[in-house]
């Protein structure tokens, strides 16, 4: 049988007298204590035997709200099961309101805003900022993760733990979502998320660092990083987490950084080059690293480039030109280019005649190929002629040196 709203309401109402009928004389009224009655004695009587006593009592301490909340708290350890059953339910909902109560006052601002003490806000402010646009990106945070915020401010090696097993937890909602729909993750979580990584001093595991990087490649983080009021404070803390990250994190933070044109995309590159991950079978990782030191470097970072001018690892794909010769890039292709770049030569001088402009990663890395190995050494021995003369104040550049370097002398594919 289907009901509508209004023959539900009338079923409620009888119920509802039926129940007050079958009440001892006297119940109602006198023997229900009053909106204004103690805290101690509406807590007593969630225990009463009559149904609505218990609830209208109930319905009494979640109106006064936090003024209740000590008597509250002493009844959740009652030795009656339904007194310490139903304050547990008022102090849940009381905590809540008097939060939102709390965020509210807290957004405003003003004198007001000072007294109100939220977990982790000083640390915010401190690392991050303290404005009005600050406060708001705040309380967004607060209302998502407050579990997350609060753990924090208790003890940033238990938001460790606490932050591995969320992302995971959101990481689930999105890989196991069957609804057809889009699993909407606020923008506040991954604020939050952001901030608390921030706050870490040990590394996280793969899994976990991947779970962080699919949380800060969602839409709305992506389009809050180019556009409205808190886009300043989310690239810096967004900054902050590719400065600090190692690994796995450190190529997708570069990646990001290449993408929203974030300069710590720098330190990112300069780590990964050093890393271990820099081995032949993955020369996407020179690359790329390669192409932001040339997006956010300048000239200082010549030496950190020149020891790839040894490197032979091909990368991207052989491209047939004029249906006669297969042009390949090389790795050590790219640190020319990128050399070039920094310089500000023109790159039609060193033999890049086919060099296109990428919006994200500096170069087209296919139009960077040579045809012949004959043509790419002499346009690598051009630069180290103009080194000996063209750029003042840096180490000098010994061809001979480079061989010991890091990048690997891989045969050509």
């Amino acid at each position: 049988m289907i009901w509508s709203c209004g023959w539900l309401r009338v079923v409620r109402l009888l119920l509802a007298v039926a129940v007050l009928g079958a009440l001892p004389h006297g119940a109602v009224g006198a023997s229900v204590p009053g909106a204004t009655a103690d805290p101690p004695t509406l807590v007593k009587s969630l225990g009463s035997p009559h149904f609505a006593l218990r609830e209208r009592a109930m319905s009494q301490l979640i109106h006064q709200g936090v003024g209740a909340l000590d008597a509250v708290e002493r009844g959740v350890h009652s030795e009656d099961r339904e007194i310490r059953f139903r304050c547990r339910r008022v102090l849940k909902i009381v905590q809540a309101d008097e939060f939102q109560r709390r965020l509210h006052v807290f957004a405003a601002g003003g004198a007001a805003a000072q007294k109100v003490k939220l977990p982790s806000w000083d640390l915010f402010a401190s690392q991050v900022d303290n404005s009005d646009v600050g406060r708001r990106l705040f309380v967004e945070m607060q209302k998502s993760e407050p579990e997350l915020l609060r753990v924090l401010a208790q003890s940033p090696e238990q938001a460790y733990a606490a932050l591995t097993r969320r992302v995971a937890e959101i990481q689930n909602r999105m890989r196991f979502n069957t609804s057809g729909t889009q699993v909407q993750i606020q923008l506040g979580s991954v604020a939050a998320i952001l901030f608390v990584a921030n706050n870490q001093t040990r590394s996280f595991p793969l899994q976990t660092s991947q779970y962080i990087s699919s949380c800060l490649q969602l839409p709305n983080f992506c389009s809050a990083l180019e556009s409205g009021e808190q886009r300043g404070l989310l690239r810096g803390m967004l900054g902050t987490w590719i400065g600090n990250s190692e690994g796995w994190s450190a190529y997708q933070g570069m990646m990001m950084a290449m993408q929203h044109d974030i300069p710590e995309g720098l330190i990112a590159a300069k780590r990964i080059l050093r890393d271990a991950a820099n081995q032949p079978n993955q020369p996407y990782f020179r690359y790329y690293a390669l192409s932001a030191i040339g997006k956010f470097g300048d000239t200082k970072e010549i030496p950190t480039i020149e020891p790839f001018l040894q490197d032979k690892t091909p990368y991207a794909t052989a491209i047939p030109v004029n249906g006669k010769i297969k042009y390949r890039t090389q790795i050590r292709d790219v640190a020319l280019a990128v050399l070039v770049h920094l310089a500000k030569q023109d790159p039609k001088n060193y033999g890049f005649d086919r060099i296109r402009k990428h919006s994200l990663y500096l170069f087209d890395p296919n139009s960077l190929a040579f045809a012949y190995d004959d043509l790419r050494e002499q346009a690598i021995k051009k630069w180290v002629e103009y080194r000996k003369h063209g750029l003042k104040g840096l180490p000098a550049f010994k061809p001979a040196d480079a061989r010991t370097a890091k990048p690997p002398d891989a045969a050509q594919g």
